[in-house]
C-alpha cells in the first residue's frame, strides 16, 4: 500500500483514491490510519539507512511518505511553502519553489510511481501490506471494506 505502499505510497492521480481512503480511515479509525502512516515511513527510514546502496529507494520511499501527507491534507505547500515537508518534496521534484500543492502531488506521484519498478520488491512489500491489513482487520474488523479498497487502489496503481 505503500506503499505507499502505499508506499505508498501512491500513484493517486492516476488509479483510485488512496487519499480519500486513508482520511476516511482517520476519521473512523485513527489506530489503523497511524499503521498505515508509519508503516510507510518505517520503509523510508530503512532505505535512507543504507546510505548510498538506498539512495534511490529513499528518494521514491520518501515521495510516497509526503505524498500521503500533501495528499490527506495535513500538509498544504500552497499555504506553507517553506515547512520542512515541503521543502522535502520540493528537493526531490527538483522544484525551485514554483509549485502548487497540485503540482507537487503530480510530481510526487510520479517519483514515487518507481517504487512499483522493481517487481521483486514490490512483491516484498505487497506481502506485508497484506499481512498488516490482515492484522489490522483482525483487530478492528470493521476497517476492512476500506482497506480492502485500498489494496484494489493499489494493484490499479502498479498497473498503472
Amino acid at each position: 500500500m505503500i506503499v505507499i505502499l502505499v508506499l505508498m505510497f501512491a500513484a493517486v492521480a492516476d488509479a483510485g483514491d488512496y487519499g480519500a481512503d486513508l482520511q476516511e480511515i482517520a476519521k473512523k479509525f485513527p489506530a489503523a490510519a497511524a499503521a498505515v502512516i508509519n508503516i510507510d515511513s518505517l520503509f523510508k527510514t530503512f532505505e535512507c539507512s543504507r546510505g548510498a546502496a538506498g539512495q534511490a529507494s529513499c528518494d521514491d520511499m520518501t515521495a510516497g511518505v509526503l505524498l500521503e501527507k500533501l495528499d490527506e491534507g495535513t500538509v498544504n505547500c500552497d499555504a506553507t511553502p517553506n515547512s520542512k515537508e515541503c521543502s522535502q518534496a520540493r528537493s526531490i521534484v527538483n522544484d525551485t519553489g514554483n509549485m502548487s500543492q497540485a503540482d507537487l502531488i503530480a510530481s510526487l506521484t510520479t517519483v514515487s510511481k518507481k517504487i512499483f519498478a522493481d517487481t521483486k520488491l514490490t512483491a516484498k512489500l505487497n506481502a506485508i501490506w497484506s499481512a498488516m491489513v490482515d492484522y489490522i482487520c483482525f483487530k478492528e474488523p470493521a476497517s476492512c471494506p476500506t482497506f480492502k479498497n485500498m489494496l484494489v487502489d493499489l494493484a490499479l496503481m502498479e498497473s498503472a
